[in-house]
């Protein structure tokens, strides 16, 4: 005990090492050997790892410094722990580390978190609508090197088989950060990490026509989405919130995505009524504004027709209004006014009716009307 509190003071990791490695080739102790034990568990004389200053390092880029042994996790869970921790140089029989991974999920969550904020932000994206989008929430995607998604996939199945009834809780705290691993464009890349909102097992249209926007769950995370209950389609909300504010060829695709969702299909769900899709005209229209182009050779007749890049059937599955159906209620509409105010009367009536007046009136009106009439009847 007298070496290990010199080392304390000096902060010679040298002599710790030496030390380290004589108490446990030569365990006997003198005197109370658990109470030399607790000492040596106080005494910050072992060498640690320590913490990167950022998540971007390699673990073995990180420093070294002296610490109690109650105070660090084992070198063997150096993997789970190495951003946001300090950990044993090396494991001990007899001088083992008082901290451990299954006694603190919490820490898993920590490591996850730096490891994600370390990633930059995705580029290589479609350009949102809202110029301002960036600067009012995080980034809505980020890009997970090879060696970035290996560690985040090894904390990722931590949570996932010793802490799988709690993991979902755990991660409640990390829902505005992009940390779920997902499919990116190109195979072998690492993985594009999205927000669990934005997360899915699956997808109608295919994971890269939906990027950057929403992403399909990596398959080596599958057991980890399975266990914090990923949903199997993207949230259909989010899909309505979302879609106004990508360029028009994402909006299509999200527009598709959204018809073939089981909620969609099964009725018409309450978030549709603040739904906006891309027309012909460029414009992002209420749901309600918005028709079917189902008769192209009427033209659009002032009204907003959906993009002719989004199928009628999914068209008609979003809740939008037909031309045709418009035409035939216009039709409908005219007809029940003139049966209600009355038809104009048939133009030989009116003729027979002019022919009934003097001879005066009737060479006067015949002088008038000696035109053909709007029906194309002459007037004789």
């Amino acid at each position: 005990m007298a070496e290990a509190r010199h080392i304390e003071s000096t902060h010679n990791q040298k002599l710790s090492k030496i030390l380290f490695g004589h108490l446990e080739a030569v365990p006997a102790m003198a005197g109370d050997k658990s109470h030399c034990l607790k000492i040596l568990h106080q005494l910050e004389w072992v060498v640690v790892h320590i913490p990167p200053s950022t998540a971007n390092k390699k673990p073995t880029e990180s420093g070294s410094t002296l610490a109690s042994l109650r105070n660090v996790f084992p070198a063997g869970e150096s993997k789970f722990v190495w951003a946001v921790e300090s950990t044993l140089n090396e494991d001990g029989a007899l001088l083992k580390a008082g901290r451990s991974v299954q006694r603190e999920p919490k820490v898993l969550v920590s490591q996850l978190e730096a490891l994600a904020r370390a990633a930059p932000a995705y580029s290589n994206c479609a350009r949102p609508r809202n110029p301002f989008w960036s600067m009012l929430e995080p980034p809505p995607v980020r890009e997970a090197g090879p060696d970035a998604f290996r560690h985040i996939r090894l904390v990722l199945e931590e949570l996932a088989q010793r802490h799988k009834d709690s993991a979902e809780q755990l991660l409640q705290r990390l829902s505005s950060l992009a940390y779920v691993p997902c499919q990116g464009a190109k195979a072998g890349s690492g993985a594009l990490l999205f927000r669990p909102k934005y997360a899915a097992h699956t997808s109608a249209q295919g994971h890269q026509k939906l990027l950057p926007a929403f992403g399909v769950v990596h398959p080596l995370v599958h057991q980890f989405a399975c266990a914090t209950g990923a949903p199997n389609h993207p949230d259909a909300e989010a899909l309505v919130d979302a879609i106004p504010c990508w360029d028009s060829e994402l909006a299509v695709a999200l527009c598709s995505e959204l018809a073939e969702h089981p909620g969609v299909q099964a009725g018409f769900p309450e978030y549709l009524k603040r739904l906006k899709l891309p027309t012909n005209s460029g414009k992002f229209c209420p749901l309600e504004t918005v028709y079917i182009n189902d008769a192209q050779w009427k033209g659009a007749g002032g009204v907003q027709t959906l993009d002719d890049r989004i199928s009628h059937d999914h068209g008609r599955k979003l809740g939008c209004k037909s031309v045709r159906e418009r035409l035939k209620q216009e039709c409908e509409d005219g007809a029940e006014d003139e049966d209600a105010f009355g038809q104009e009367a048939d133009l030989v009536d009116q003729a027979g009716f002019v022919k009934a007046f003097p001879l005066e009136i009737h060479a006067y009106a015949a002088s008038a009307c000696s035109s053909v009439s709007k029906f194309g009847v002459k007037v004789c």
